[in-house]
């Protein structure tokens, strides 16, 4: 709907993804070898999801290791662009004990038009992951243990330096990414079902830069403090959520809180390390008051430990013409808190004079989506016409900017309107 990506937020069974460099989570740093579906959620998600849901919501969710005894798989693949990748899983399942691991290798060797070229127009990377699951299932719960693992190399080879063409300068990028998470769901009666999450996340960076020498393929760490960085950030995460299908046979509720702890350390972080804190309360209700109308308005209550923030409402409603026509409207407010690097970001060398600003507000919206669905089949055809339209207006939206001669700096936007 027009919105960045700084404003989607991305999240891996219900836990965010952190570690997100210029406002974007890097995707290619998430293994899909073990998902089962992707679930998107577009518009403002922010009564029910909190900060950097404007734009809306990536839920990936992952295979769960049950099987009928024992099961394991192996895939590789190939490209002769210099593409090599290998991953294999394995299932075991005993009475309520299910336990599933998953791993593999990435390669790829880098491109560049002219083959000879040191410096590759895409670099090589490496990648190593690992996934370990279990689940504990009794007659109507469930207690699942999950640890993810991801290691990422990144060479950027130098062009050769004149006059000699015999030394250049390389960069290295070394990424971790760790996540550990504890579900627990279930349901009491028929109608009645809990869900609880609780996650450490862990995300680390490191960018050495070195001199390096062709002729005797000797390298140095270049002196420089601003040609090395170690960025780290981490990530405590507590979610819980009652819900109630049927409260009556016309009313329908979820109730939940989160808990996001988040810091962030490095040298090119204001005194090397920051810290924000974000605890929300929120209500969802689903009213039918007749079977092809329903009205499902939703607010969250947020305490964010630098921000005053809003109470964030929002109302969806669907209409149900008859069987082939559906209409659907919405209007939500969106809040984002700024996050660490955006205030404490300290980055000044020879080349860069980049810093983050303390005096940020916080991102909020007013958006509004209209959708309608017509669609006709039958054994010989499917036809289907869907037209939409959006309006978001975001307030104090936060961009990087040129302040002043080679000084940049994030600011507030008077406000951001994207309408299609």
């Amino acid at each position: 709907n027009g919105i960045t990506g700084s404003n989607v937020k991305v999240l891996i069974d219900g836990v965010p993804v952190i570690g997100r460099m210029n406002g974007n989570i890097d995707m290619s740093q998430i293994n899909l070898n073990n998902i089962q579906k992707v679930e998107i959620v577009e518009g403002p998600m922010s009564s029910v999801y909190g900060s950097d849901a404007l734009g809306g919501v990536i839920n990936l969710i992952s295979k769960d290791p049950f099987c009928e005894r024992l099961e394991f798989d192996m895939n590789s693949y190939y490209e002769s662009v210099g593409t090599y990748n290998f991953d294999g899983s394995f299932r075991y399942s005993i009475d309520r004990f299910n336990f599933l691991v998953n791993g593999g290798r990435n390669l790829f060797q880098g491109y560049d038009r002219v083959d000879s070229s040191r410096s590759k127009q895409w670099n090589p990377k490496e990648q190593y992951f690992a996934n370990v699951q279990t689940i504990y299932a009794l007659k109507e719960h469930n207690i699942k243990l999950s640890s993810r693992y991801f290691d990422e190399f990144i060479l950027n080879r130098g062009s050769l330096r004149k006059p000699y063409y015999e030394t250049a300068f390389d960069d290295k990028y070394y990424t971790t990414r760790l996540n550990n998470a504890l579900f627990l769901n279930g349901k009491f009666g028929a109608h009645q079902f809990y869900d609880v999450t609780a996650a450490y996340s862990v995300y680390k960076r490191i960018k050495n830069s070195f001199f390096k020498n062709l002729v005797t393929l000797d390298e140095r760490m270049i002196d420089a403090e601003s040609a090395q960085d170690t960025s780290d950030f981490t990530l405590v995460n507590f979610r819980a959520t009652f819900s109630d299908d049927a409260l009556t046979s016309f009313l329908k509720y979820q109730i939940g809180g989160d808990f996001n702890h988040e810091t962030a350390a490095g040298q090119k972080i204001k005194d090397t390390k920051q810290e924000i804190t974000d605890v929300a309360g929120f209500l969802s209700m689903q009213y039918l008051p007749f079977e092809s109308l329903t009205f499902q308005p939703s607010v969250r209550y947020i305490y964010n430990s630098e921000y005053e923030a809003p109470v964030v409402p929002a109302l969806n409603v669907r209409y149900q013409f008859n069987d082939n026509l559906l209409f659907r409207a919405s209007y939500a407010k969106g809040f984002r808190a700024p996050s660490l690097r955006e205030l404490y970001l300290l980055f000044v060398d020879i080349n860069h004079n980049i810093r983050g600003n303390e005096n940020l507000k916080a991102e909020t919206s007013d958006s509004y989506n209209l959708s309608a669905v017509f669609s006709m089949n039958d054994d010989k055809y499917y036809f289907k016409v869907e037209p939409k339209f959006f309006y978001n207006n975001i307030y104090d939206m936060i961009t990087l900017a040129n302040i002043e001669d080679d000084l940049y700096q994030n600011v507030n936007l008077d406000n951001h309107t994207t309408l299609g």
